[in-house]
Parts: C-alpha cells; sequence; structure tokens
C-alpha cells in the first residue's frame, strides 16, 4: 500500500515454490523468484526488472538479499533459525538474516524474522530488547496441534521384526489406518542413499572415499557409492577391493531404502521421495507439491526439506523415524537443531480442520530435549541451552570465529595453524579452542587443521587479520588454503 518493494527471504527452493502459489492467491502485485534452480536467462532477466521497478514481491533463498532493490520496505525472513541462510562452502561468506538486519537498517526498511523455533542468538536478543517479539498463541483458523506419540525403539518391534525398515509396528499400524481414511502422510527420514556403508565381512575393511575421511554411502538407484561431501563415486562393491572376498554387506538405513520398503508394502497407493538426489529441477519440485496437495501422492517421504513450512490440508499424519540422529554430532548446536527439527517437522500434521497424529521413533526417550520437543515447550528448553552456553562461553554469549587450514600436505598444514596459534595465542580478549586436527580430518584430497576462536571483539581480528605479521604468515604458507568463518554454523 506504500508503494515500495517486498522481499521474502527462504531457506529452501521447495518453500519458495508453495509461498508463491499462497502470496499470487492474496496479493495483486508483480512478484519475482530468485533461485539457484534458475537457469541464467531466467536470473538475468529478473535481475534487471528487479532494477527498474519499485513496487513489487520477490520471493527468493539466501542470495536474494543481495539483489539490487530499490525503494525497499519490508524483509521477511521465513524460517529465520534455518542454517540454509549462512553461506559457508564458497566466497563471500555471509548470513542472509544476519545480512537482511543490517540492509533494512541502512535503507531505513522494516525486517521481520519468522519461525516457530527461533534461533538461540534471535531469542536473546528478544530478552535484551535487541527484537520485539510478535507471537501466535493459536494455530490458523481451526487447527488444534497434534497429538505426538513417543515410540521407544528400543522396546518397540520394527515391522517383520527387521530395523532396516525404520518403521515400527505402531507406525505403520497408524499409516495403514491413515490410508484407509484417504488421508496423506509425512515422514522424515535425514539420511540420503540406500545403505550408510558397506562392510567386507572377512576382513573387515569399510567403503572408504579415496579423498575424504569418509566412508561411501550406497545409492541403489544408480548402484554406485558416493561420498556426500566430495561427490566421489564407485560402481557398488560386489567383493572387497582389499581382500577380494564376495562377503559384502551393506549396513544401516537410507531414505532410497525405506522408501523401497513403503513402496512394497504399500504398493497400491503413489509414495515419492524429496531430498537432494530426487530434485534435479524446479519442476520437479513444483510437480511434486502440486501433485501431493491435488491428493495424487498418498506418502511423501523426505529428507529435512519436508520439515520446512509445507502446508498441505489433509495431511494428518507425521513420522519422525530417527529423532536422535543429530542429537549427539559433536558440534555445540546439535541440540538447538534437533528441537528445532522435530518441533518444525511436528507442525506438519493437522495444520487445517483434521486433527494430526504425531509418531516420534527415539532411542533416547527419556533425553530432555526430546521429550522438551514433543511438548512444544521451548521456553523452557531455550532457557536451559543458554544456562550451558554461557556456561562455556558460546554464542550466543560470544562470537565465534573457525580458522580452518587445508593442504594436500599434512605437516604444512600442520605446521601452517601452529604458526597461527603462536601469533594468537596471547592476545588479550581471545579465548582459543585448539589447535587440533577438523572433525572431518581428510576432505577432497586436503589434510584440514582448525582454530577455534571465542571473542566478543570480532573487530579486533579483522584489525589482527590485516596485520603485517599476520600477513607473512599466511604469505609463507601460500600453497595452504585457509578459510576465516566468522559465525560458523557448524564445526566440521
Amino acid at each position: 500500500s506504500q508503494k515500495k518493494m517486498c522481499l521474502i527471504l527462504v531457506p529452501e527452493i521447495t518453500l519458495a515454490t508453495q509461498l508463491i502459489k499462497k502470496i499470487n492467491s492474496y496479493f495483486q502485485s508483480e512478484l519475482y523468484i530468485w533461485h539457484s534452480k534458475l537457469t541464467v536467462n531466467q536470473r538475468n532477466w529478473t535481475w534487471h526488472q528487479i532494477k527498474t521497478i519499485k513496487r513489487g514481491i520477490i520471493v527468493g533463498t539466501r542470495s536474494a538479499v543481495l539483489l539490487p532493490i530499490n525503494n525497499l520496505g519490508i524483509i521477511l525472513v521465513d524460517e529465520e533459525q534455518d542454517q540454509s541462510y549462512k553461506q559457508q562452502d564458497t566466497k563471500p561468506y555471509y548470513n542472509a538474516r544476519d545480512l537482511s538486519l543490517i540492509r533494512s537498517k541502512l535503507e531505513k526498511s522494516h525486517v521481520v524474522l519468522a519461525s516457530a523455533t527461533p534461533s538461540l542468538e534471535s531469542y536473546l536478543n528478544v530478552t535484551k530488547n535487541k527484537l520485539s517479539l510478535l507471537t501466535l498463541k493459536e494455530r490458523y483458523g481451526k487447527a488444534v496441534y497434534p497429538t505426538v506419540t513417543t515410540i521407544d525403539c528400543r522396546k518397540s518391534q520394527f515391522y517383520n521384526n527387521n530395523p532396516n525398515n525404520m518403521i515400527t509396528t505402531q507406525l505403520y499400524n497408524a499409516i495403514e489406518e491413515a490410508l484407509k481414511r484417504k488421508e496423506q502422510i509425512i515422514l522424515l527420514y535425514n539420511r540420503r542413499g540406500y545403505s550408510m556403508f558397506c562392510i567386507c565381512g572377512s576382513c573387515g575393511k569399510t567403503s572408504q572415499c579415496n579423498y575424504c575421511d569418509i566412508t561411501l554411502t550406497y545409492h541403489k538407484n544408480n548402484n554406485q557409492m558416493i561420498c556426500h561431501y566430495c561427490g566421489y563415486k564407485v560402481i557398488k562393491w560386489d567383493y572387497c577391493q582389499y581382500c577380494e572376498s564376495e562377503n559384502i554387506k551393506f549396513i544401516g538405513s537410507g531414505i532410497q531404502r525405506v522408501e523401497k520398503f513403503l513402496k512394497k508394502q504399500f504398493n497400491d497407493y503413489i509414495i515419492e521421495r524429496l531430498d537432494t538426489d530426487s530434485i534435479t529441477s524446479s519442476k520437479k519440485i513444483i510437480k511434486i507439491f502440486s501433485d501431493f496437495e491435488e491428493n495424487k501422492i498418498n506418502i511423501l517421504i523426505g529428507t529435512k526439506m519436508v520439515a520446512k513450512g509445507l502446508d498441505f490440508k489433509n495431511v494428518t499424519l507425521v513420522g519422525i523415524l530417527n529423532a536422535d540422529q543429530s542429537l549427539f554430532f559433536p558440534d555445540f548446536r546439535s541440540e538447538e537443531k534437533t528441537v528445532q527439527l522435530i518441533c518444525q517437522t511436528i507442525g506438519r500434521a493437522g495444520r487445517h480442520e483434521k486433527k494430526g497424529n504425531v509418531f516420534l521413533q527415539t532411542y533416547n526417550p527419556d533425553n530432555q530435549y526430546i521429550n522438551q520437543s514433543q511438548g512444544f515447550l521451548l521456553d523452557a528448553t531455550y532457557q536451559q541451552l543458554l544456562i550451558d552456553r554461557k556456561e562455556l562461553n558460546y554464542p550466543p554469549y560470544s562470537r565465534l570465529i573457525k580458522m580452518l587450514v587445508s593442504n594436500k600436505e599434512k605437516h604444512e598444514a600442520s605446521s601452517f595453524i601452529n604458526k597461527l596459534f603462536s601469533f594468537l595465542n596471547n592476545i588479550n580478549g581471545f579465548e582459543i579452542l585448539g589447535p587440533s586436527r577438523a572433525p572431518i580430518f581428510k576432505l577432497s584430497g586436503k589434510y584440514r587443521y582448525q582454530l577455534l576462536i571465542k571473542t566478543n571483539h570480532v573487530g579486533l581480528f579483522q584489525n589482527i587479520s590485516r596485520n603485517k605479521t599476520f600477513q607473512k604468515i599466511i604469505q609463507f604458507y601460500k600453497n595452504s588454503k585457509i578459510i576465516f568463518d566468522i559465525d560458523p554454523q557448524n564445526i566440521m
């Protein structure tokens, strides 16, 4: 109404496709889309259009915050807690959520951070009155919160006594009943591929990536074993590459194996998989969501892509197949991310007139964060997390800087990181963890070491990084790669 531009940021392309349809039903305004699945020609056209218009709506993923928008009135950041907003694999490194706050300040526009499970940083900023809090105390329309049932996988029976299918008998029966009622189902299983790795039953060796300290994941669809970090691929082992034994075993279940089981058991129904392996274009995403919305798909199984912001009227059953998966990840944010993923997934059930049911499968039913997630007890969860973070001086009570050094020669990388540590160790205002091997020590053929710096003076680090002595150290080790990641989303 003020004849200004509105930018809506979403963390995933999947969310953009459904959101665009809703916006078109509410607003008679020019609508533009920006994400990585657009062709070069589409991006060029959109870029030049945005440079000239002064009123309209832009929906995009994180890089949309960098678009040349004139007359910006408001930025809306949906699912603001999502780590996908941080670009950390390629330069420039930035967090689109944080950049939205800066851009709105510079352009004197409004900004709204939206989430059912806000980040700890935003939660703390509310308590410090840096952000204003607006709360939705009820679900939209006539919807009520779903009933959540926790299934203890230690005691419960898996269907056909086969844990590889990842479906307990209790969840299987619930799926059957929902299908008989002609209702739809979303299942979350956040593991790509068919099997986690293969192992030789004779010598015990596993299928390792040639370039990373990672086991290869078996993908049945193309009969390949793939590294999910560098993309290295080999044909499925028929015999051991070390001892030539044919006693090969495929261990663990990926989403493809669960999909195969479901299609075999419910062969009269349409089942689709939503993950980065199955989605090759924006058209494929649109097709799946359109078919699901029109009840042409009965069961949608996916990785965390299905947990975020999706809204389907006929979804009454949601299953979380392994709620513990990210809980014990070697990262200080693992509990926070687990709570957010569980709560977000629960929110997909019963969003309209029909009551929803959620089945949460876990091997740790007594875990504090699993329990609080299923009851949506976010205040209690966040307060405990803040206590833990404050005690250890982790974000949001400090800023974290990750210095990551990599080189094909192990001793070169080790020497470089130790030299950096010697230079930084005596600086007031820095608490340094390390130097140490990165949790994934070898990646894409390079050995990696890292330093983690806790500080409340990021500006001090930026000044030091321009210091002549510091730059000489970097120049001396010019054959090594160094990355400075401020506010990293993970420390892997």
